[in-house]
């Protein structure tokens, strides 16, 4: 869970007993960042209905000094959903030593587009095009 705060405040200077406001009202951002990240990679971009999508999620902890590879023993989600939004694979494992967790799938061929999402809810997507011989 993110947290971030936004705050503004006036700024009031002072100099030699002079008062003066700035023009604008100062914003100040405060974000807090995941302490865990979910990178994920495929063997490609774009597939064709009937092909095997190669899928690896690598999970990392974040440290002060950086990131560290994720040793912890929640599982990873890897899911796949057609254009009407129905689930057509779905994949949940433990990552291994290295922080990782692989799979493949194959794309049905009676879908004409789907997106993959991977982790909760990590941004990568993966796109399938239409083809018509």
């Amino acid at each position: 869970m993110e947290f971030q705060k936004t705050y503004y405040t006036n700024v009031l200077a002072l100099a030699d007993k002079n008062y003066a406001y700035w023009s604008h009202p100062t914003y100040l951002y405060y974000y807090v960042p995941e302490p865990i990240q979910l990178h994920v990679d495929t063997d490609r971009p774009i597939y064709r209905p009937g092909q095997k999508v190669l899928v690896k999620e690598t999970a990392v902890t974040r440290v002060p000094q950086g990131f560290k590879l994720y040793s912890g023993k929640s599982a990873i989600a890897v899911k796949a959903h057609d254009a009407n939004g129905q689930e057509f694979f779905s994949y949940l494992k433990v990552p291994n030593e290295m922080g990782s967790v692989t799979t493949e799938f194959e794309i049905p061929t009676n879908r004409s587009i789907f997106r993959g999402s991977a982790g909760g809810g990590a941004g990568a997507q993966v796109v399938l095009t239409e083809w018509n011989f």
